[in-house]
């Protein structure tokens, strides 16, 4: 059975927090057009909440070691066999203020299994902190500074980075395309069925039988655990949306967009980018970015890239995978902007060396 979220263990919790937060999930309204993770907000809008899931805790773990957190029970997180060691200067990401700012993991919770003095408000969620105990509607999250906040305005450009090479079968011995495509579709319905719970709420931490034997998988996937199976599901549907958008053409792809030019509206959800062609995403960046006449966000802009590029090609060993650039406007102000690196879900650490398809 696959367990998509990890429950949290009483060693786990934050002691800043003095009392349950209510928090919010965000959606299409409050800027989020595309991921499928559970992302709340807290209602002074200062910080976001990223449920870890428990086929996917590497994100939690790489905030924690840039930012020299040491994670709670590190050891039941599936973290992809990074560590410390596994990167190279990795504080520089921190010191340069590349990535969001981190607060920790923290604990949330549904409502409903304590009281409070806010009993007679719908809120659905709330951040818990050391007012927790060990229960099970209680799950570990990501806690992250809310990179909207300081926007009165705010349009988003999401740009996916690289072109998605990290191929399981590798590990596992190849399998025919037909019977692919099944496996990739599995994983899709589990996506759908996750979107679903969130949106409509319905009961969370729901359960979807994976079962290589089922599925008609070759020998060598029947030791697979689901969670194993999850991911290695998901990195074909990666190898999909790669041949299917502009990743492989350009090395990169919009992931989401919200802007209003002065004669046009751009709001472009995750599933609306993957049907974007080479010179639409290109005349699109074109139109948005070039509002902006300050020669200072070009360069800033390319300062930022060649960054980020001198690290990747630092570490020799990692394989970083659907990362993103955030770039955020407040579009009364131009000249107000925010770039940073996101999403750290996928990233693996080999042995051996890795290239590096973002510049390719």
């Amino acid at each position: 059975m696959l367990d998509l979220m990890e429950r949290a263990s009483d060693d786990a919790f934050d002691d800043t927090v003095d009392a349950p937060v209510p928090l919010e999930t965000l959606g299409i309204d409050q800027l989020k057009l595309s991921g499928t993770s559970l992302i709340l907000r807290d209602f002074d809008k200062k910080y976001i909440y990223k449920v870890i899931k428990l086929h996917s805790a590497t994100e939690a773990l790489f905030y924690s070691i840039a930012y020299r957190i040491y994670p709670p029970n590190v050891d039941d997180l599936r973290v992809n066999n990074i560590n410390p060691k596994t990167f190279k200067n990795v504080s520089y990401l921190v010191e340069q203020e590349m990535i969001p700012q981190f607060y920790g993991i923290t604990t949330i919770s549904r409502n409903g299994w304590f009281s409070h003095s806010h009993s007679s408000l719908d809120y659905s969620w709330y951040e818990l902190g050391k007012n927790a105990t060990k229960n099970e509607n209680i799950y570990r999250a990501i806690k992250l500074e809310n990179l909207l906040r300081d926007f009165k305005n705010p349009g988003i450009i999401d740009i996916k980075l690289g072109s998605h090479n990290f191929n399981y079968s590798m590990n596992y011995g190849e399998i025919d395309d037909h019977l692919k495509l099944k496996c990739i579709d599995t994983y899709r319905e589990m996506k759908h069925k996750y979107r679903d719970s969130v949106s409509n709420k319905k009961p969370f931490d729901y359960q979807l039988d994976l079962n290589a034997s089922e599925l008609g998988l070759p020998e060598s996937y029947k030791s697979l655990d689901a969670n194993t199976l999850q991911s290695v599901f998901k990195s074909w549907r990666q190898r999909q949306v790669a041949l299917e958008t502009t990743e492989q053409e350009l090395g990169f792809r919009i992931s989401s967009i919200y802007f209003e030019l002065p004669d046009k509206k751009y709001l472009i959800t995750s599933a609306e980018a993957k049907q974007l062609s080479k010179s639409e995403t290109v005349n699109i960046l074109k139109d948005i970015l070039n509002l902006n006449k300050d020669e200072k966000f070009s360069l800033k802009f390319v300062d930022f890239l060649n960054r980020l590029k001198s690290w990747i090609l630092l570490q020799t060993s990692v394989s970083i995978v659907a990362s993103s650039i955030l770039i955020i406007f407040d579009q009364d102000d131009l000249q107000h902007y925010k770039i940073k690196w996101i999403d750290f879900t996928h990233i693996n650490h080999n042995s051996m060396n890795v290239s590096h398809p973002i510049y390719h």
